[in-house]
């Protein structure tokens, strides 16, 4: 359970903030490749005026753009599952599904519960360790581009056009930000499943990955439990 290496494709998750998804292909989406729609379609939906609030996990709000963002990730994510399963000619047993806004709003609700819990619980990663993580990541996709190391040449030269993409449109600063605070976040919630299970492996060392599996999920729905949520558009409930 433990983290190896630098995942690329985590870093290109985290960059344009994908709810949860795979890594963007090549696909025509209004004349242009979905990786350029799907950047300029994110920050244009983050620079809008609407700051209306949806929900509220321990008092830390969740906003529409969000949500909105996390629909366009999603759509993007089943897409690409659809398209590349016919490419394929896959005949698979579970047909593509498509989340719906109210499980993408509970994703966004467990994500910032388990950061919330993560942090009292003394689990915060601090920004200079999700700068460090953030600059080894992007050394890493050099090396791989410069022949350095072996490694994803096609995730290695997308991270690098996503890189490309947002330093076009927002200063140093806010890149560097949201980047990081990204990081921070995700590292911070894989810290601390990653010592729960730890934990819980230790007391269960027979324990099975699926016991494991359904142990994490358990544990995510405590923690859940456990914070003050509000919903607050209606519809969404």
């Amino acid at each position: 359970m433990k983290r190896k290496g630098i995942n690329i494709l985590v870093f290109v998750i985290l960059i344009i903030t994908i709810a949860g998804g795979i890594l963007l292909k090549k696909t025509v989406l209004s004349g242009e490749d979905s990786l350029s729609y799907t950047v300029k379609k994110t920050l244009e939906i983050e620079k809008s005026n609407n700051s209306d609030i949806i929900a509220k996990v321990d008092g830390i709000p969740i906003y529409k753009k969000d949500l909105e963002i996390a629909e366009l990730y999603e759509k993007v994510r089943f897409d690409n599952i659809a398209k590349l399963g016919a490419i394929a000619k896959q005949n698979t047993l579970v047909t593509p599904y498509q989340k719906t806004k109210k499980e993408l709003l509970n994703e966004l609700i467990e994500r910032k519960a388990l950061m919330e819990s993560a942090k009292k619980e003394g689990y915060l990663v601090s920004k200079e360790e999700a700068e460090t993580y953030f600059n080894n990541v992007k050394k890493t996709i050099d090396d791989i581009l410069n022949g350095k190391i072996k490694g994803d040449i096609e995730n290695a030269k997308q991270a690098k056009e996503l890189l490309d993409m947002y330093k076009t449109q927002l200063s140093e600063n806010e890149f560097n930000e949201k980047v990081i605070s990204a990081y921070q976040e995700i590292l911070t919630i894989s810290k601390y499943l990653n010592a729960k299970v730890d934990e819980y492996v230790k007391e269960h060392p027979n324990a099975t990955p699926d016991e494991v599996k359904k142990f994490i999920n358990d544990f995510k729905n405590k923690v859940k439990s456990n914070s003050k949520i509000e919903i607050i558009n209606s519809e969404l409930q």
